[in-house]
């Protein structure tokens, strides 16, 4: 059995989600009008292979060498063993045999084709396409056909995968938030949801220690995409990085480090640091090629998990984020694994079991000054909730809502900005301004043709801005009039950033009080995430109004 039909009638996004929802099984063929051809190959809806026919198309081999993952060497020794077999032996099979090459990375190579070639795909503006129902054969029996067509043990989620096709497209430019009202609901939310639920990493705390800028930055967009609170470290020293973990450990129940070996000068004895300072928190070391004796001793300690990462050149932005899409793809493979063998709840600590003893006894429990280690789980907690709620709201004035009653927590007064073509525009704001109009009204009608003073610098770096009033140059004179009667000992100034663009601007300031801002690492680290969850509303906008146009 088989479906016809022209890409002009229905759009390959449609197919795919058609194909996806009804969970089939079979080979999607599609054809262009100047004779490209391509095929996607589905598993109960689930997209396990893919392949595009034309003379630019790299081999299997070619593509692991150029990912970094295998040798060129070992390339040319893996086919002179496959010729002298009577028996066709797949490619990737030979290559995990001879322990060059593990079956994590070559899965991840492939998956990075897939996106590719999906990506291609979509860009067919007219043509034919082909759907067979036909049984796939399993994966136990077959890794890679004579062709080396790998087949995916786990098939990518074909929502998801359109929402990253989409990524690649849009990686070079700048994403803001859409005027045009959201395309309507229908299957595609049950889509959404379902990939949501698939990949979650709710209530899950990462600590990223990346010596690459852009790697770091890419992992951590895919990992809050899921859900996860991810802390970027950009500490390069082990006993640094070392006292981040502690820290976290302390604050967090479910924390993991996933870390670069190469920012480790001694892996064996930092992670037996660890072990003494901070338990059995799990560790995913990441590396680039098989070290035989080094990884037998990583894989015999404790709760430590190797990960084979391709070779990440230095190069653009874009070219680097090519490369770092297929380590995010196999991270997140690694963490849901983890999570699913690490499932055991702790058991109550000795506060907890307090309070239960008060409850159960009918009376109050007695007034107790909160202490610093109180104040930072209650953050935690706060912040985790926060975090749990951005991933609900699909607009961004819903976002903006939510950054603002988290940023409550920390500072009287917080004011947020829109940085558009045109310039700067208030959105919406909280605090007294020391006179009768309230702060959300003062905040809209600021309009600026450019970012000026610490807003420049913010917009130009990316990177936060927190200075006293009296290091501050004439243009905060001007800007605390528009706002209030109060004038700010200190302020701080966080970019909001997408695909490498500051978009907006949070301000705060204790001006009421007078009191020092404080810690603001929870506060910056939801700011950070908030950041993604624009991009996402906006990727998800644009893909319900690509599949309903």
């Amino acid at each position: 059995m088989s479906l016809t039909g022209s890409l002009e009638d229905l759009s390959l996004t449609d197919i795919i989600q058609i194909i996806s929802l009804s969970k089939r099984t079979g080979i999607l063929e599609v054809e262009s009008e100047d004779r490209r051809r391509g095929i996607i190959i589905f598993k109960n809806g689930q997209v396990v292979s893919a392949l595009l026919q034309g003379k630019n198309q790299k081999s299997l081999g070619q593509a692991l060498v150029e990912y970094g993952v295998l040798q060129p060497d070992q390339l040319t020794q893996a086919l002179a063993l496959q010729r002298q077999q009577k028996v066709h032996q797949p490619l990737g099979q030979i290559l995990v045999q001879q322990g060059w090459l593990t079956r994590e990375a070559l899965e991840l190579v492939v998956k990075q084709q897939i996106y590719r070639i999906v990506y291609e795909l979509l860009q067919f503006p007219r043509g034919t396409f082909t759907f067979h129902l036909t049984e796939i054969i399993p994966y136990d029996e077959i890794r890679v056909d004579p062709i080396d067509l790998v087949l995916l043990e786990k098939g990518l989620n074909a929502q998801q995968l359109l929402l990253d096709a989409m990524k690649l497209r849009d990686e070079s430019q700048l994403l803001r938030p859409a005027t045009a009202p959201a395309g309507p609901g229908g299957a595609i939310g049950l889509a959404e949801e379902e990939a949501e639920t698939e990949a979650s990493l709710e209530g899950l705390s990462v600590l990223l220690a990346f010596p690459q800028a852009v790697v770091r930055s890419y992992l951590s967009h895919t990992l809050i995409q899921r859900g996860a609170v991810v802390v970027e470290l950009s500490e390069t020293n082990p006993d640094e990085i070392l006292n981040r973990v502690v820290e976290w450990q302390r604050l967090a129940s479910d924390v993991t480090v996933v870390v670069d070996v190469d920012v480790l000068r001694e892996p064996l004895a930092w992670i037996q640091a660890v072990r003494q300072r901070a338990g059995g928190v799990p560790i995913l070391l990441v590396y680039r090629y098989i070290q035989p004796d080094l990884d037998e001793a990583l894989r015999r300690a404790w709760n430590v998990h190797l990960l084979q990462s391709p070779f990440i050149p230095a190069g653009s932005p874009r070219e680097v984020r090519g490369h770092a899409h297929i380590l995010a793809q196999v991270l997140l493979d690694h963490l849901r694994m983890l999570r699913a063998t690490q499932s055991a709840r702790p058991r109550p600590s000795a506060p907890d079991i307090m309070e239960r003893l008060w409850r159960e006894l009918g009376l109050d429990e007695p007034f107790q000054e909160e202490t610093p280690e109180a104040r930072l789980s209650k953050l935690m907690a706060q912040l985790k909730q926060a975090l749990a709620d951005l991933r609900h709201p699909s607009e961004a004035p819903q976002i903006s809502l939510l950054i603002l009653q988290f940023a409550a927590e920390f500072l009287d007064r917080g004011l947020l900005f829109l940085n558009t073509p045109q310039g700067v525009v208030g959105l919406g704001g909280f605090g007294d301004t020391g006179d009768d109009e309230a702060m959300p009204l003062k905040v809209r009608r600021i309009r600026l043709p450019e970012p000026v003073g610490d807003f420049a610098v913010v917009a130009q770096t990316g990177q936060p801005v927190r200075r006293s009033a009296a290091e501050a140059s004439a243009w905060l004179d001007a800007f605390v009039q528009t706002i209030g009667r109060f004038r700010p000992s200190e302020y701080v100034i966080i970019p909001l950033v997408v695909q490498d663009q500051t978009v907006g601007f949070f301000y705060g300031d204790n001006a009421v009080t007078g009191r020092p801002l404080g810690d603001l690492t929870y506060l910056e680290i939801f700011l950070h995430q908030a950041s993604f969850a624009i991009e996402n509303a906006i990727l998800n906008r644009r893909l319900s109004q690509a599949v309903f146009r």
